[in-house]
């Protein structure tokens, strides 16, 4: 019986330094796949949750890029169409700034801006009042009319803010 529980053991101490010396042979190149899936489950896991942006986890340094834009939740509370077309102009100019001087190939979500009330519709005219010249990188897909959450979106094929 003693010999076989010497064998288990001496067994199990040789997988053990052959799994160490496999993962010190492969382990460059496992790592940067790990790290990047698990910031890529991070940031996916961080836009799709419908939280406030202050109760959603920061983003860790190492999944951080340089030149990278995230998502980030605003709530607008106020109810005034103008107040509120002012904030899309505002975000919509904010996105530009952020994502023109990028050369992104994909579209990049800069902005969700949750409504609380509305108390009538906002239009394209109303944000391109707050625009003025710049009125040209919106591309708008409707008038608003319900509360609703809004996307900013950076739209790459057609070089323009989309207003979602």
């Amino acid at each position: 019986m003693k010999g076989i529980a010497f064998s288990t053991i001496a067994y199990m101490i040789i997988a053990l330094a052959a799994l160490i010396v496999l993962l010190t042979l492969i382990g460059n190149k496992i790592y940067p796949s790990a790290k990047n899936g698990y910031c890529k489950f991070l940031i996916g896991l961080r836009t799709v949750l419908p939280l406030p942006s202050h109760m959603k986890s920061d983003i860790p340094s190492i999944c951080k890029v340089n030149d990278a834009v995230y998502m980030e939740t605003v709530e607008i509370l106020s109810g005034d169409p103008l107040r509120i077309a002012f904030n899309i102009a505002s975000y919509s100019k904010a996105c530009w700034e952020k994502t023109a001087n990028l050369n992104y190939n994909k579209n990049v979500l800069c902005y969700e801006l949750v409504l609380r009330r509305l108390d009538s519709s906002v239009t394209f005219e109303m944000v391109e009042n707050y625009l003025g010249t710049d009125s040209n990188i919106i591309i708008w897909s409707g008038d608003i009319d319900r509360v609703k959450s809004i996307g900013i979106m950076y739209d790459y094929t057609e070089n323009k803010i989309r207003v979602v």
